[in-house]
């Protein structure tokens, strides 16, 4: 379940907020893999 959360800020933040971005990198790495 906290991958589906983690899609959404993904989806959300992606570029929108700099503290999100922080997030991206390791989302991205998680999609990635």
């Amino acid at each position: 379940m906290s991958q589906k959360n983690h899609t959404v800020i993904y989806s959300h933040g992606f570029g929108v907020k700099k503290d999100d971005r922080g997030l991206l990198t390791d989302i991205a790495n998680s999609l990635k893999k």
